[in-house]
């Protein structure tokens, strides 16, 4: 037997051999649920091509992207799909994304959430779960902002300018 690898294998793993199921019984939800899932994956690889981009344009670029996905997001907190008084697989897939940005307006002063407030409101509440906070260490942030730092990091740099 090899390992699992991907997080979202390795979280539908956890899914189906631990209780209290996250995943919906409905196959039509089930579904639905995995294809917000790809959605959050590409809101992950969006979100770290524009902390990663070493300059200005690149950087914007990818906010594009960002603003983009999070726009397909926004309507996910009022239509019930990620409601803000239930934990669902959705929920844990895109938890990492939206920790993120929270980090990055608390940090950095930014505000990549300001166009999608639903969504903004979900996020806080989100990342303000106990189940959330436990999975990082106390100085994440710190660890997080440096290794962006670090890596030559436009939007972290320009804001560890400023400061």
């Amino acid at each position: 037997m090899g390992a699992l690898f991907e997080s979202a294998a390795i979280c539908e793993f956890l899914d189906e051999t631990h209780s209290p199921r996250l995943m919906p019984t409905d196959p039509f939800e089930r579904a639905r649920q995995r294809g917000w899932v790809e959605v959050a994956n590409d809101l992950l690889v969006a979100q770290y091509k524009e902390l990663m981009a070493s300059e200005s344009a690149d950087a914007e670029a990818a906010a594009g992207t960002v603003d983009a996905i999070l726009g397909r997001f926004e309507e996910a907190p009022t239509t019930g799909l990620l409601r803000d008084d239930e934990l669902t697989f959705l929920h844990i897939a895109v938890a990492p994304a939206l920790h993120r940005f929270v980090v990055v307006e608390d940090e950095l002063s930014l505000q990549p959430l300001q166009r999608t407030p639903s969504l903004a409101r979900l996020a806080r509440r989100l990342v303000s779960r106990p189940s959330v906070v436990e999975t990082v260490p106390p100085d994440f942030n710190a660890r997080f902002l440096k290794t962006f730092a670090d890596r030559g990091s436009f939007l972290v740099n320009a804001h560890v300018q400023i400061r």
